[in-house]
């Protein structure tokens, strides 16, 4: 039989209430909105910084909460590298291959080890070309168990692939 949870006496009711109201301007006063949005408003609001954060991402550019742990040096420099032709990144790629591992768990840390570097997403084609040998089914499993534990994040825009947490 499951807890049965009892209603809070008032004055503790009234304390969460306000508990509840001070976050609540705390968080509007963070994104420089006015703290008398409605809940349509807020939502409105939310759902355009969500998009707009998203588009950033898929140009390349990373807001960290802690940019002196997330963050590379170069990023932190604002340093931004060339983009290669994409036949030499494609060259390049194939050179970088790693092969892919017998062992259940080295191919779990080998997937990480591949998709964490990046911000941006990963296709399963990209995926793929970064190991000889890996067995397309096998890697799509390790993807989706990886999703599933919450050590990825499947997308679907800009394109279908995944990305790090």
């Amino acid at each position: 039989m499951g807890a049965r949870t009892a209603p809070l006496p008032l004055p503790r009711a009234l304390l969460a209430l306000g508990l509840h109201d001070d976050l609540d301007a705390a968080v509007a006063e963070a994104y420089g909105w006015p703290v008398t949005l409605t809940d349509e408003e807020l939502l409105e609001r939310l759902v355009a910084l969500n998009a707009e954060r998203a588009a950033e991402e898929a140009a390349g550019k990373v807001r960290y909460l802690r940019p002196e742990l997330q963050a590379s040096a170069g990023e932190q420099l604002g340093l931004v590298q060339a983009q290669e032709a994409p036949e030499a990144e494609a060259a390049e790629e194939s050179a970088r291959a790693v092969p892919w591992p017998k062992e259940l768990m080295q191919q779990i840390a080998a997937v990480l080890a591949v998709v964490r570097p990046r911000a941006a997403p990963w296709t399963f084609t990209e995926i793929t070309r970064a190991f000889k040998g890996a067995r397309r089914e096998t890697l799509r499993a390790q993807l989706d168990g990886l999703t599933l534990m919450g050590q990825l994040v499947a997308v679907t825009e800009p394109v279908d692939g995944w990305r790090r947490r």
